[in-house]
């Protein structure tokens, strides 16, 4: 703590605080000033003046004329260049290595970090992967992420997968399962991983990636065991009123077509707040919907609702349709859905989905309550 010096007025009892003294504040000198600093000391003049005058420390002033003495100039040293974490013979192995296993996890930023502490003994931060992999000539994309897994949501998972493990498929023939899903103009299921540019790429590290596209609309859907039992292409936001409203008019009438008024039918759709939210939830209580139940679902279980699956075949017809505006991709989504909802993809595709739920049920289990593969 800097010492302050005290000036007391004895006659009027009053204390001012003076000007604190000791180490000077830090000062940054031009060249001028240091050569002037230099031809006063040759001149003879005291160091500790020389800095008075200048207002600077008295140490700049005798690192000024020893760097004088040194170097002859008074200019500021420039920093020495910062060595290198790895040497380049390691980093040549590591850009090897990497373009020999292309498809494998050394890709990552981390996984390099990790092989240059194993096979080179060699510890290196993440940036250093990054120059690794950017010298390799591989492009970074983020991996597709499972969802999202609690200790409450395994627990529902594996509660709804010990219900309905043994599930018959004379009861799934009653069961409807709703989504919802974004439909851009280039919506296909091109995939990609780290990798080099026109390398094939492996299965097992690929993920999905949407490209940004303003030609977007939405696409709401019901399948059951028949297929396609309905759907509604919309542009706003989904909310509460609206999935009551497509409810009402699209899913009531589609259903009592097809399993007719007094039939009992049971939906399964996701946690989505628009789903959940009471001016939905409460259509459930009303006299018309007295047949049609709710199953509870788990949260995060995107693997459980089959229509995700369905999804996916449905951008694929779309992708090579190649839509080019919001009018052609309207059409396009129609198309899909008609085709897809033929005989032959009905009798094969959505039999052979429904019929894989208690397997769905059981990798859950044995997973326990973890994401499977499906």
């Amino acid at each position: 703590m800097r010492s302050l010096s005290l000036a007391i007025d004895l006659h009027t009892d009053n204390v001012s605080m003076g000007e604190p003294h000791g180490k000077k504040p830090y000062c940054r000198l031009s060249i001028e000033d240091k050569l002037s600093i230099v031809a006063r000391s040759a001149a003879g003049e005291d160091s500790r003046l020389i800095a008075d005058s200048f207002d600077c420390s008295h140490t700049t002033v005798l690192f000024t004329l020893k760097r004088f003495e040194e170097c002859g100039n008074v200019t500021r040293r420039p920093n020495p260049p910062r060595k290198p974490k790895i040497s380049a013979k390691d980093m040549t192995a590591l850009v090897r290595a990497i373009r020999r296993k292309r498809n494998q996890p050394i890709h990552t930023q981390r996984a390099s970090k990790q092989w240059l502490a194993k096979h080179r003994g060699v510890k290196a931060s993440l940036s250093t992967g990054r120059l690794a992999t950017r010298k390799a000539g591989v492009r970074s994309y983020v991996l597709q992420r499972k969802p999202m897994s609690t200790p409450a949501s395994r627990a529902a998972r594996i509660q709804f997968a010990t219900r309905y493990n043994g599930i018959s498929r004379y009861r799934l023939k009653s069961w409807v399962f709703i989504d919802e899903v974004p439909a851009a103009r280039n919506w296909s299921t091109q995939r990609y991983v780290l990798c080099k540019k026109g390398t094939q790429l492996s299965r097992g590290r690929s993920a999905s990636k949407k490209a940004h596209d303003a030609v977007k609309v939405n696409v709401w859907a019901a399948i059951s065991h028949h297929g396609f039992l309905a759907y509604y292409i919309y542009e706003e936001r989904m909310t509460g009123e609206l999935y009551r409203t497509i409810m009402e008019t699209e899913l009531l009438p589609a259903i009592q077509a097809e399993y007719g008024v007094d039939a009992v039918t049971h939906i399964v759709q996701d946690n989505a707040p628009f789903h959940t939210a009471r001016v939905a939830s409460d259509i459930f209580d009303t006299d018309e919907w007295e047949n049609v139940k709710l199953v509870p679902f788990p949260p995060y279980s995107p693997d459980l609702n089959i229509i995700e699956n369905t999804w996916s075949y449905l951008n694929r017809v779309v992708g090579e349709l190649k839509p080019k505006n919001r009018d052609e991709l309207i059409i396009a989504i129609i198309v899909a859905i008609d085709h897809i909802n033929t005989e032959e993809h009905t009798t094969h595709y959505f039999r052979r989905l429904f019929t894989s739920y208690p397997k769905r049920c059981q990798a859950v289990l044995r997973e326990d309550g973890y994401p499977t593969e499906y």
